[in-house]
């Protein structure tokens, strides 16, 4: 386990778009059952993490305090490489045409609710369409709040260093899985943090299309993922 002064270190590195102050006690880390669930932004994190929580505790160990959607490089650096290495580790993706529509609704339903978000809030809801968000920092920098790519939560220098990945399209047959993996029996999902919106497809034109194929074009080939 990294010193703590040498942990926030890492946490204001790695972090890049987070605030360092909001850090919790990260129930996506689970001690007990030796399991680290990565939460990219968008890919129905609260459904398995609320599908985590649901599991009985086997001890009184508390998790660790990082940021919610922490990159498995930062979990990595703070667990420690040996504990790493003994806990599964999985992560969730999705569709990206879907995803960045899932994230524009988002920032115009939901963001107002977090006081640190008001102020970018108010931004997207500023924006004429899709179109514009797509083409600021929003659209071609980040996922919902944080700054990256959906490769840059599973990788460590190209290299992806969690053990699994699913997908959200295929989300009940990949956490009976993952359930599998760690030893329990497969708690319910349910659907949290939706919006309102039509299908992802409408919002597109030839343009953004082939931008959203260019900037995650790693999730694209290496889970076949298309814009139908």
């Amino acid at each position: 386990m990294l010193h703590k002064g040498l942990r926030l270190k890492v946490w204001a590195k790695l972090a890049v778009g987070y605030p360092l102050w909001n850090r919790s006690w990260n129930p996506r880390i689970r001690h007990d059952l030796k399991a680290v669930f990565v939460h990219i932004p968008k890919t129905a994190g609260n459904s398995i993490t609320k599908a985590m929580n649901k599991i009985p505790k086997k001890n009184q160990k508390t998790t660790t305090r990082v940021s919610r959607h922490a990159r498995a490089l930062e979990l990595k650096l703070v667990l420690g490489q040996d504990t790493w290495d003994e806990y599964f580790s999985f992560a969730m993706v999705r569709n990206p045409w879907e995803l960045m529509v899932s994230s524009y609704n988002w920032w115009l339903q939901k963001a107002s609710d977090i006081p640190y978000h008001r102020r970018h809030h108010e931004n997207v809801s500023e924006m004429d369409n899709f179109e514009e968000f797509l083409w600021s920092k929003y659209g071609q920098k980040m996922i919902n709040e944080r700054y990256g790519e959906i490769r840059d939560w599973v990788s460590d220098n190209g290299e992806i260093i969690v053990d699994f990945i699913g997908k959200v399209e295929t989300i009940e047959e990949d956490w009976k899985l993952i359930c599998e993996k760690i030893g329990v029996e497969p708690r319910e999902l349910g659907r949290y943090n939706q919006t309102k919106r039509k299908p992802y497809q409408v919002y597109f034109n030839n343009k953004s299309r082939k931008f959203i194929a260019e900037r995650f074009h790693w999730v694209i080939d290496e889970f076949g993922y298309t814009f139908d």
